[in-house]
């Protein structure tokens, strides 16, 4: 009779350690996935702030680019004002 209990314990064993394994492998195929998606998540933001970046670097190219006109017109502006004062004084 000892060795069919014997018989039977390593069975019962196989088949805890054969389920054991299975699980392990089942959890580790989620947590994985989840992992992967996590990455794609991270992916799309990173592109998205980038694309932001990108974007909010042709507004203040364009900004400074509209700024230095406004100088220049400024500075044409102070120029005839002073021709103009120039005048005035001479008379």
């Amino acid at each position: 009779m000892e060795p069919t209990i014997t018989y039977v314990t390593l069975i019962a064993g196989l088949v805890t350690i054969t389920w054991f394994i299975r699980d392990v492998r089942k959890q580790n195929s989620k947590s994985l996935k989840s992992i992967d998606q996590t990455q794609t998540r991270q992916s799309e933001i990173l592109l998205k702030i980038e694309e932001g970046q990108r974007k909010g670097f042709e507004v203040l190219d364009q900004g400074q680019i509209t700024l230095a006109k406004i100088l220049e017109r400024v500075e044409k502006s102070s120029e005839a004002t002073a021709r103009i004062l120039e005048r005035i004084e001479k008379k």
